[in-house]
């Protein structure tokens, strides 16, 4: 009976070790197994949307169990301001920040959120704007480039935002040397009169400070972001200069190399952390005009002036479409599927 006992405890031992010996190497192959893919932008890593990114690659990794995982290098660890599209076409990375208005030659159409005139919260543009990307833009513009569309995040609706000067209107943009991301961006400030300096968004607040720029455009949701109520003084609230679109994506060979359900766990997740995030944004903008309007005056624009104001952001639209129509684009019909999806939500 005592042999017995002792070849029954040895046998449990053996099978209970060698089970942990077989769900090891299961591990070690599922791990083996897992896709990991590279993802970079040059967002301070404290910063809100850094988080966003970083919960989305956790969710990625959930929802796939294991299969799929993203390592994410934020504040330009690996890609910069300037080189993050050549480095996903290339496959330094697999993800990336791609930034239409840094791209306006590669990604001039990518760039229609940026026009002013349209109303609409970031929610709304957001949701607008996902919907553009994975239809039209994608057949005209990203699938021949090499990518495909992932996050797309549209912020609040810009304004001009100024260190000593009050804008009430148009006349007094006259000379002002103003920050902006470039592109469309840079034609509206010029429009208004104003001089447009492209500087990128973690370089703006030194320059603000040393007052290299008379203002930025940007959106309150910002403010805290860059530290902004420590060197503006003044901001509009109804400029109506549309929204800067954050968008990442995915080189396409990658992309295609993935096994359909992983592409729909990517994508699904991918709109859902957008659409999330433009409802804070959304929030956050309002709530920091009340926050921070000690520091910064908020000042909304009306009469004449605004009207001009108005009518040369009209301008800034139909010059925009008439030069990428003459480039051989069809920015027309482009422009009015946007302003449908757009105002339909």
């Amino acid at each position: 009976m005592k042999n017995i006992s002792v070849r029954y405890v040895r046998d449990t031992a053996i099978a209970a070790v060698a089970a942990g010996v077989l769900a090891m190497s299961a591990s070690v192959a599922a791990a083996a197994d897992a896709r990991v893919l590279r993802m970079g932008d040059t967002l301070p890593a404290a910063s809100s949307l850094a988080k966003t990114m970083m919960e989305w690659a956790e969710t990625v990794e959930a929802k796939s169990e294991g299969r799929l995982k993203i390592q994410y290098f934020p504040g330009g660890q690996i890609v910069g301001a300037k080189d993050s599209l050549d480095l996903l076409l290339s496959g330094t990375v697999d993800i990336a920040y791609t930034a239409p208005l840094r791209e306006a030659s590669r990604l001039a159409l990518s760039a229609v959120p940026a026009l002013p005139g349209l109303p609409g919260g970031a929610v709304q543009l957001t949701e607008a704007y996902l919907d553009l990307l994975q239809g039209t833009l994608f057949d005209i513009e990203l699938k021949d480039l090499g990518i495909v569309p992932l996050l797309a995040i549209l912020t609040p609706q810009y304004e001009i935002m100024t260190v000593q000067k009050k804008v009430l209107g148009k006349s007094d943009m006259g000379g002002l040397k103003i920050r902006s991301a470039g592109g469309v961006q840079g034609d509206t400030v010029k429009a208004l009169g104003a001089v447009p300096v492209s500087i990128s968004a973690p370089e703006t607040y030194t320059a603000l400070q040393r007052k290299t720029v008379d203002g930025a455009l940007f959106s309150y949701y910002s403010v805290p972001i860059y530290k902004l109520d420590e060197v503006v003084g003044y901001a509009t609230t109804n400029a109506n200069l549309g929204s800067y679109p954050i968008v990442y994506t995915m080189n396409k060979a990658v992309w295609d190399s993935l096994e359909p359900d992983l592409q729909k766990i990517l994508q699904e997740t991918a709109r859902e952390a957008s659409v999330k995030t433009a409802q804070f944004s959304d929030d956050d903008a309002v709530a920091n005009v009340e926050k921070y309007k000690d520091k910064i005056t908020p000042v909304e624009m009306s009469g004449p002036d605004y009207e001009a104001w108005q009518a040369a952001t009209n301008s800034v639209r139909d010059e925009w479409i008439k030069a990428n129509k003459e480039a051989g684009l069809p920015a027309d019909t482009l422009y009015e599927e946007w302003s449908k999806l757009v105002t339909s939500r």
